[in-house]
């Protein structure tokens, strides 16, 4: 009998002193196998993990920001769309998700909603490193409008917010084309 309790503590003691060990839940085993994917390239394998984190969280801006952004880099501009409007409903404040909002519609050559949602949001909160990127998609879709006035203003804002001062490869040479659009007009 002693034995047997013996027997029955050795094996129950580390169980509850360490405690029995936990699957992770589908959500995040899906979560970190996607981003695994994702970081390498492997947008249309990450794309079924992420489905699974929106599935079973819908309400998380995350899931459907990493969705969108595999539906874009595999060049379904609209999926990518319904997913990054998603991602801004639920965190309206996330600069990031506004800003891939926007790259999913000058993909789409949707200029008038590019400017609408740029009027409405603050540059400020778009993350840094995307922050010049986001002002040159504005100055872009104002040029397509034929606004260049408009245009010239984000290209250099553009310019202004960029960390090294040059900003986006060919912001300086739109800067420069919506400035002699202007003066012809």
């Amino acid at each position: 009998m002693k034995v047997r309790v013996l027997v029955v503590l050795g094996i129950l003691f580390p169980l509850i002193l360490f405690g029995a060990r936990k699957e992770k839940p589908a959500w995040e085993k899906a979560w970190q196998e996607g981003m695994a994917l994702y970081k390498q390239g492997r947008f249309a394998e990450a794309l079924p993990r992420f489905e699974t984190v929106v599935k079973l969280l819908p309400d998380r801006s995350s899931g459907h920001s990493m969705l969108g952004k595999c539906r874009f880099n595999l060049g379904d501009f609209s999926g990518s769309l319904i997913h990054f409007q998603e991602a801004r409903r639920l965190s309206p404040e996330d600069g990031d998700a506004v800003y891939r909002l926007v790259a999913a519609h000058i993909a789409l050559k949707q200029y008038s909603k590019v400017i609408e949602i740029v009027q409405k949001f603050d540059a400020g909160r778009v993350p840094e490193e995307t922050r010049a990127d986001y002002l040159r998609a504005a100055g872009l879709a104002a040029f397509a409008q034929l606004h260049y006035k408009e245009a010239s203003e984000y290209l250099a804002k553009g310019l202004a917010v960029s960390s090294n001062g040059a900003g986006p490869p060919d912001l300086r040479a739109w800067l420069v084309k919506a400035l002699v659009q202007e003066a012809r007009t």
